[in-house]
């Protein structure tokens, strides 16, 4: 869930064009989890889709299939 949590951040940080001071430990943190579970492709699959639809959603987009 943490994880989840940082790349719905890094993604909104990125659209809204803020610079956060966290964001290089944010992305260090992900760094460190994508070396623990690199073998886990589909874990982070789905927390990075999970975490496109959460952005999506707050954005207001919704696609249909």
């Amino acid at each position: 869930m943490r994880v989840l949590k940082k790349f719905i951040m890094i993604l909104l940080c990125g659209i809204a064009g803020i610079e956060n001071s966290t964001l290089d430990k944010s992305a260090s943190y992900i760094k460190s989890w994508l070396n623990v579970l690199k073998n886990a492709t589909s874990f982070i699959n789905s927390a990075s889709q999970q975490a496109q639809k959460a952005v999506d959603y707050i954005q207001g987009i919704s696609f249909k299939n």
